[in-house]
Order: structure tokens, then C-alpha cells, then sequence
């Protein structure tokens, strides 16, 4: 039982590897967003696949200025 439960940590294993990029999410602009725009739940979301931010950071980037011009469903990559 004990080694059915592991050690409590989550690891990648090898035949997963392939799919983590598809199936992972990222931060996607869900409409025009302006340099100096704040990040809101009204103009981002997320989306696979995961080549931007992670989604995991969606609220961490709320409310943080924009850096760059974005047009819907860009990649976040502030």
C-alpha cells in the first residue's frame, strides 16, 4: 500500500512527455489589448497549446499592465 501511494511528488513521466505541450494551457488575449492596457478576466483566458504563459500564472498577470500591443487570440508573452 505504502509504495502504491508514493513519495507525495508529481514528476513527468517519459511517455508523457509528448503530450505536455498539446495538453497544457496558456494565456490567450481574448480581445484587443494595448500597451499599457491592465490585464483583466474580461480580456484574457486560456487555451491550449501551451507555447505562452502558463495558465497556472493566469492570476499572477491580472491587473499588470501590458506590455505590448495583443489581438485576440494572440499568446500572451508579456
Amino acid at each position: 500500500f505504502e509504495i502504491m501511494n508514493g513519495d507525495g511528488h508529481k514528476r513527468i513521466f517519459k511517455c508523457e512527455l509528448k503530450n505536455k505541450k498539446i495538453a497544457r494551457k496558456s494565456i490567450v488575449a481574448t480581445d484587443n489589448i494595448s500597451k499599457g492596457d491592465l490585464f483583466t478576466p474580461q480580456n484574457i483566458t486560456t487555451k491550449r497549446p501551451g507555447h505562452g504563459i502558463c495558465a497556472s500564472e493566469f492570476y499572477k498577470l491580472l491587473y499588470s499592465k501590458s506590455k505590448k500591443n495583443y489581438i485576440k487570440n494572440d499568446l500572451i508573452k508579456n
